[in-house]
């Protein structure tokens, strides 16, 4: 009885009994409690509950996984969330570094997603300027709860501190009701060696949604700078369809298959045959792929059903693109000696090209010992390539990926050389062959016979060394190697180019890829200050930079700012084009209007261009009476000189933009008016005719459009050319009778002239 009544004075606060929270039954709630009512009643007698102000005693010494305890009473505790320390904007890494053991603390009791725990906030947004005693309004509790509920959707931009590392990744606080892990491929672009090191406890990170079960429920987050600074695009087995063209990591590699895994997913992975590795034949898949290459990829099929991804990595997908375009002018001067196909469509290693390349080569000169002569060329390029090659496979056993990566430039040189000294070694032998074959003996003609095959091998092989010189150059370029990893990489880089824009705009994404907002309008300062004055565009791009940089992190008064620094450095007309352009990238369209409209007021009504950007832009948003309204507005304001040319690309967007609720019939309106008060203009009738067949493609009304112009009192060298453009049409669109019938127009014209 006495020990009883002891333990009851224990659990008694200022004559008040306070019930322990922390005992549980098996269904997670407190002894004796039902869920969040039950919790609070055992804080009655203080009067707590949710949406008051009390205070709280910080307990470092029982720390959890993103929280510390925050001791309301005797035997019942708080936790305060590392989200609830600052609002949102003001979040830092390390958010309890301001808070001392020990410390007393005003919160907000808060009801948790567990209904046997108690969450407290000290947010400045929530607790505001209220004391100890008072209530927080209880809207601003149901959204605060509501919100710690809710799962962020996929492609969404998040931020969120680092809970912990494990092995399979990252562990990330988005809210104290929700958390995601970041796998380790996902943690960057480039590979992580020690993730730990790299992404501490407490860290501030951005990141982008990938996958979203509720069921579980489970968030998926990626951190790579792809992500986050790129397209909010996230491959899911729902979007994924067949044509796609993808990037992707190769994660195995069969002799028969490659497994790839597809970026910007969660964990979709597909499976590229050996016979959809390379447009030409591959043996033994492990020759030319490792695991942790970076490969493009197109989708061939999509199995929902058995979740099965067919792709394909041959060059012949790739073809078309633009990428591939510039990289094969690039390729071209780097290949005077002849072309070769390269495979375009895969970023596979260096030194899996080359070792390939030895291994076919090898084979080949096996089931040919007899060719003594053979046998020597090989062994003396084999003694040129010895040295580098022994190096790099030296290298590549001790070294780590990410090291590997970073010497394919070096690689890439070598390369070439050996290929210039092949082709050079190959031209003294063809000479020193052309002598021999002079003697006329059959002995040295024979040995002729020996040599010319050999010289026949020698191509074969100085053809397979370009090709996997032009494939590594390819990757190194796609791949982007050179791109700095770290602010270290960019400031040595930065002092042997201070007026490149483009590597401090890079510079710039990288700050903010890892949530350093303020570094990175920091580095846009110190580009504007170093950038030579002479270098205009060069500031002006990092202007426009730090515009794109103040619209997505910034204020509207940060973005006027920046706004007026341009109008500064540059025309205001054209510093308002880029800050339309800006926010028309942004989807933002209302602000790009009132950036036009600045520019128009700017240019006093004079500038044609940016009459009829802002005529462009009224159909892009679907207005285009408003568009009507700016004609009328631009042929008044504007001078006498451009109002044809203004009434002649309004007519244009007509045409153009019919589904944003452009007329076709009110556009020829506009031109057949320009026509009669200028009937001898032959542009307005080439641009007539040219809308009709690109826009309207009506057979009938075209052949009428050029009836009328031949018939029409033009030049004579106009008139040639409007036959022409006739007999084109008619040979491309029409019949052979038609074509005809333009060619007896043109005679019937001609003759005309003589008489």
């Amino acid at each position: 009885m006495v020990e009883k009544e002891g333990q009851a004075r224990k659990r008694q606060l200022g004559g008040v009994v306070v019930k322990s929270a922390s005992k549980k039954t098996k269904g997670g709630a407190a002894a004796g409690d039902d869920g969040h009512d039950s919790l609070f009643e055992n804080l009655s007698a203080l009067n707590y509950k949710p949406g008051c102000v009390v205070t709280g005693r910080v307990d470092f010494n029982k720390k959890g996984d993103g929280y510390v305890r925050v001791w309301l009473a005797p035997w019942v505790y708080g936790r305060l969330w590392e989200t609830d320390i600052d609002d949102v904007d003001e979040w830092k890494t390390n958010p309890f570094e301001d808070l001392k053991q020990d410390q007393f603390i005003h919160c907000v009791l808060l009801k948790s997603l567990d209904p046997s725990k108690v969450d407290v906030s000290i947010r400045p947004s929530i607790i505001g300027s209220l004391g100890v005693g008072d209530m927080v309004d209880t809207k601003v509790l149901r959204a605060e709860f509501e919100q710690s509920k809710a799962l962020p959707e996929v492609g969404t931009l998040v931020k969120g501190f680092v809970d912990r590392v494990a092995s399979v990744g990252a562990f990330i606080r988005l809210s104290r009701g929700a958390s995601a892990i970041v796998p380790m491929r996902n943690l960057a672009d480039r590979y992580v060696k020690d993730a730990a090191k790299e992404f501490p406890v407490g860290k501030l990170v951005a990141g982008r949604i990938i996958e979203v079960d509720p069921s579980r429920p489970k968030i998926v987050a990626s951190l790579s700078s792809s992500s986050v600074v790129g397209s909010s695009d996230v491959h899911t087995w729902d979007t994924l369809k067949s044509g796609d063209k993808l990037s992707g990591e190769v994660v195995r590699v069969e002799e028969r298959y490659v497994l790839v895994h597809l970026s910007k997913s969660a964990r979709l992975r597909g499976i590229c045959h050996k016979s959809q590795i390379a447009d030409e034949f591959v043996e033994d898949c492990s020759k030319l792929c490792s695991p942790g290459d970076n490969v493009r990829v197109v989708v061939l099929d999509v199995d929902k059903e058995k979740k099965t991804i067919t792709l394909s990595m041959k060059a012949s997908h790739f073809e078309g693109d633009e990428a591939n375009e510039s990289s094969s002018d690039d390729d071209e001067d780097d290949d005077e000696n002849g072309g070769v196909e390269v495979l375009k469509g895969k970023f596979v290693s260096n030194k899996k090209v080359l070792s390939a390349v030895e291994d076919s080569d090898d084979d080949e000169e096996s089931s040919e010992s007899g060719d003594e002569e053979s046998q020597d060329e090989e062994k003396a390029m084999s003694e040129d390539e010895g040295a580098s090659s022994s190096d790099e496979e030296g290298s590549d056993a001790s070294s780590s990926e990410e090291e590997g990566e970073s010497k394919s430039g070096m690689t890439l040189q070598n390369i070439l050389k050996k290929t210039k000294k092949t082709v050079k070694d190959e031209s003294s032998d063809s000479d020193s062959d052309s002598d021999d074959e002079s003697s006329g003996s059959e002995g040295e003609d024979k040995k002729s016979k020996t040599k010319t095959k050999s010289s026949s091998k020698t191509r074969e092989r100085q053809r397979k060394l370009e090709e996997a010189a032009l494939v590594a150059k390819e990757q190194a370029m796609l791949r982007d190697d050179s791109t700095p990893q770290s602010a270290d990489e960019y400031e040595r880089l930065l002092v042997g180019s201070p007026n490149s824009s483009q590597l401090w705009i890079s510079y710039m994404a990288f700050q903010v890829s890892q949530t350093e907002v303020d570094q990175g309008r920091a580095i846009a300062e110190r580009a504007l200050n170093a950038i030579n004055y002479r270098e205009e565009e060069e500031k002006q791009n990092v202007l426009c930079a730090l515009l794109r940089l103040e619209n997505d992190f910034g204020t509207e008064k940060s973005v006027n700012k920046v706004i007026k620094r341009m109008t500064q450095q540059m025309e205001p007309e054209q510093a308002y084009f880029k800050v339309a352009d800006m926010y028309k990238s942004k989807d933002q369209l209302e602000k790009a209007d009132v950036a036009l409209r600045k520019a128009v007021k700017a240019s006093k009504g004079s500038s044609e261009e940016a009459w009829f950007r802002r005529m462009q832009l009224k159909f892009l948003m679907k207005d285009p009476a408003g568009a009507q309204k700016l004609l009328q507005s631009a042929i008044k304001e504007a001078p006498k000189s451009q109002a044809n040319s203004l009434t002649m690309q309004y007519a244009r967007l007509e045409y153009t933009h019919k589904a944003e609720g452009g007329d076709h019939e009110r556009a020829r309106t506009l031109i057949e008016k320009l026509i009669d008060n200028h009937p001898k203009r032959s542009d307005l009738w080439h641009q007539y005719i040219d809308a009709e067949i690109k826009y309207v493609g009506d057979a009938n009304e075209i052949r009428k459009l050029f009836e009328r112009v031949t018939s029409s009192k033009l030049s004579v060298k106009n008139m040639k050319t409007f036959f022409k453009k006739w007999l084109v049409y008619e040979t491309e669109n029409g019949t052979e009778e038609t074509a005809e019938e333009v060619k007896t127009r043109a005679r019937d014209y001609v003759a005309s002239l003589s008489e």
